[in-house]
Parts: C-alpha cells; sequence; structure tokens
C-alpha cells in the first residue's frame, strides 16, 4: 500500500517596507525562508558598514578641543557596548550578509583601535610609531614626535605633499595657496607647535585609513531588495 507524503507547511508571503538613504520600497518575502529580525538586521548591517561605529569624538581640530585623558574610558564603554550591540544582530542566513556582520565587526575593531591611537598621542605621540599602518603612516608618526621649529617645518612640507595631490585631483592653485597661508599663520601662534601636531595627526589619521581592508567590491555585491525579498516595488525616489 503507497502512501503519498503532503507538506503542511505553505509559504507565508508578508509585506515589509522600509527606505534607504534616496528610495522608500514595499517588499514581499517568504516568512517560511527569513523572519523580520533577519531583514531588519540585514538592513541595519548594510548601512553600518558605510558609516562611523562610534561616536566618542576624540579628533581636535584646534589646541583648545584637544580631549582629556578620561576620554579613553568613554572611549572604550562606547565601544564595548556598541560591540555587544552588533553582535547581537542576526541577519540573513546566506553567506554573504554572515560575512557583512563579520566585516561590520572589524570596521568597529579598527575604528576603536585607531581612536584609541589618536587620544593617546595627545600626551604621548610615541603610540603612533606603529608599523600597523605601513612606512607612510609611520613617517608621518616621526614627524610628530619632533618639537619646536623642527616640528612646524615638518607639518608645512607635510602639508604642501598634501595639496600636491589635492592639485593633481583637480583643486585650484589658489585653494592651495590659501590653505598653506592659513596653516603658516596658525604655526606663527603661541601654540604653533600644538597647531603643527594637530595638522600632522589629521596627515596620519588619512594615511591611517587608507591602510585599512577595502570591502567595496563585497559591499556592491550585496542587493538588499533582491537577496532578501521575493518581489520588490519602488514606492518613491528623492532623486
Amino acid at each position: 500500500m503507497s502512501m503519498l507524503l503532503i507538506s503542511t507547511s505553505q509559504a507565508k508571503i508578508q509585506t515589509y517596507q522600509y527606505a534607504d538613504e534616496v528610495c522608500e520600497f514595499k517588499n514581499q518575502y517568504d516568512d517560511q525562508k527569513i523572519n523580520i529580525k533577519q531583514i531588519k538586521d540585514s538592513i541595519t548591517l548594510h548601512r553600518l558598514a558605510f558609516s562611523s561605529k562610534l561616536n566618542t569624538e576624540v579628533f581636535a581640530f584646534t589646541p583648545d578641543k584637544i580631549p582629556s585623558p578620561d576620554i579613553l574610558n568613554k572611549l572604550t564603554n562606547e565601544y564595548q557596548q556598541t560591540k555587544q550591540q552588533y553582535q547581537k544582530l542576526s541577519p540573513a542566513s546566506l553567506a554573504p550578509y554572515q560575512q557583512l556582520k563579520q566585516i561590520v565587526l572589524r570596521q568597529l575593531d579598527d575604528e576603536y583601535k585607531m581612536n584609541v591611537l589618536i587620544a593617546k598621542s595627545y600626551r604621548n605621540p610615541k603610540v603612533l610609531l606603529t608599523q600597523d599602518y605601513g612606512k607612510t603612516c609611520y613617517a608621518i608618526a616621526e614627524k610628530m614626535n619632533l618639537t619646536g621649529q623642527a616640528l612646524k617645518t615638518a607639518s608645512l612640507n607635510q602639508h604642501k605633499v598634501f595639496l600636491n595631490q589635492q592639485i593633481k585631483l583637480g583643486q585650484s592653485q589658489q585653494f592651495a595657496q590659501q590653505s598653506l597661508q592659513q596653516l603658516q599663520q596658525k604655526l606663527n601662534q603661541p601654540q604653533g607647535e600644538k597647531y603643527a601636531f594637530l595638522d600632522l595627526l589629521k596627515e596620519w589619521n588619512n594615511c591611517a585609513i587608507d591602510t585599512l581592508p577595502n570591502d567595496e567590491k563585497k559591499l556592491e555585491k550585496l542587493n538588499i531588495n533582491k537577496d532578501l525579498f521575493i518581489k520588490s516595488k519602488e514606492l518613491y525616489c528623492d532623486n
């Protein structure tokens, strides 16, 4: 006697509406394959991958904005809390979205590590003498450990390198001249050494960021509307 087994589990189509930076969508998904938490967490992680993770401000553009040493405690507390929140996120079971979670967690670690170095460097610039960010960044850090006129000269020369790069990218000579003059005026002030240090710190920060892993190609492959939903309808776009 033969028996026909009929599955009683049927797909239940649900609707989820959300908006990204440009458009608003009304999508349908199969709740037998993905649940609403996985959808929300996948979208959250995708957004986080393109943004800063920590709000504690450690960077100073003027000497009077240099943070006090206790900024490290605030930074570490925020990092620990943020990491716990990220670890609780449960994206779609698809491999690229599991990988997305690991990318965001690594980005958080990278951002925290750099911010700790920056916060410590105001009182001990030797902490930046690390090979973790390559020879170019190390060379900038060496300049930041100079003092007096040597520090000011190093800052001015490094700023010229930056401006030459900007000119190659299309920036005007007039802008470069004005920027150089503005820095020179700051260096001539009583707190000129601190301004020199801060300008070099900006260059070190930009240099270090450029050495971090580039996740752009992996992120470009992700398509929330196609990967997670069975049907997607664009409701509105702010073009």
